[in-house]
């Protein structure tokens, strides 16, 4: 409509004088990860649009060693969505998952499952001091990694670890 059209102009002007703002004459470049080719088409009607991939790693029993011939192949994906879209009237999701729905330990060779996460909430559960997601942080598996990811790498020994 004419009037969601007006909302939207001034919520965009706002927004980035806001940014001009707080960018300090220079914004920090973020680097994001790219998605992997054939995660692109899986994520296709999923992934929230104009969102950078920070970390993309083999999950659950993989991570731990764990894994036999019968396991799925869990994979946990964090990902940063552009602050506009953050701010904006309908903001982008937060979080998605795809769970194939079988019972508990039920095998499901070479399944693959997935879960992502937007950046901010994986922030405040590691800052409470979430094991899960500490553990990622100090992962040597195979992973896709950005600039952010590896920046918080670096801080991994300041989050509380108490439950870890």
């Amino acid at each position: 409509s004419v009037v969601d059209s007006w909302v939207d102009t001034i919520q965009h002007d706002d927004f980035q004088r806001f940014a001009v703002e707080c960018a300090d004459e220079k914004p920090m470049p973020l680097s994001m990860a790219g998605l992997p080719p054939e995660w692109e088409a899986r994520l296709r009607s999923t992934w929230p649009e104009g969102a950078g991939l920070v970390f993309m790693a083999q999950s659950g029993s993989f991570l731990y060693d764990l894994h036999i011939a019968s396991s799925d192949c869990d994979f946990t994906m964090i990902f940063l969505s552009p602050a506009e879209a953050v701010a904006g009237r309908t903001p982008p999701s937060t979080e998605f998952h795809f769970h194939v729905n079988a019972g508990f330990g039920a095998e499901k060779p070479g399944q693959i499952e997935y879960s992502g996460r937007e950046l901010a909430g994986f922030l405040v559960e590691l800052a409470k001091g979430n094991a899960k997601n500490i553990e990622l942080l100090f992962t040597d598996k195979p992973h896709e990694t950005s600039s952010v990811w590896q920046e918080l790498r670096g801080l991994r020994r300041s989050f509380p670890a108490i439950r870890c």
